[in-house]
């Protein structure tokens, strides 16, 4: 091998032997994962469940913890339920859907961490009739 002076700098030897190249990363594919399923299929909360989550409150018993963005929890938590950094101990509460006017009952949960946001419920989300996918704003707010 020699090195050859071009204008005062060092010009690299050229290597004209094979090249090895990395194989290709082939991602594995996961089969027979099922299909997919409808949110309405999977909410599987009651009408009994239902008309108490949408029975109104008076505003003067509803104390306002905050507002935050709320996002879907958990399909698999069945109920009307939020997990939010706004409380300390399980209470019950009311979420109001800002963007709709809609609001439901909802079993506050605490959640940890400085977290703003909140998870809320399928069965919550739908009766707000939310984006199950979407960012919503949402005032929080503790019933006695």
């Amino acid at each position: 091998m020699t090195l050859s002076l071009v204008f005062g700098c060092v010009k690299p030897p050229i290597d004209t032997g094979p090249t090895e190249v990395a194989p290709a990363v082939v991602p594995k594919v996961i089969q027979n994962t099922g299909a997919p399923v409808k949110a309405a299929a999977l909410d599987v909360a009651t009408e009994k469940e239902r008309s108490i989550a949408v029975q109104s409150v008076a505003k003067s018993e509803l104390k306002l913890l905050g507002d935050a963005i709320a996002t879907l929890g958990n399909p698999a938590e069945t109920g009307f339920w939020a997990k939010t950094s706004l409380v300390k101990v399980q209470t019950q509460g009311r979420i109001i859907f800002v963007t709709a006017g809609t609001s439901v009952n909802v079993t506050l949960y605490p959640r940890d961490g400085e977290e703003t946001g909140v998870e809320v419920s399928l069965s919550a989300l739908r009766t707000l009739k939310a984006p199950l996918a979407g960012l919503n704003t949402v005032q929080i707010y503790s019933a006695p």
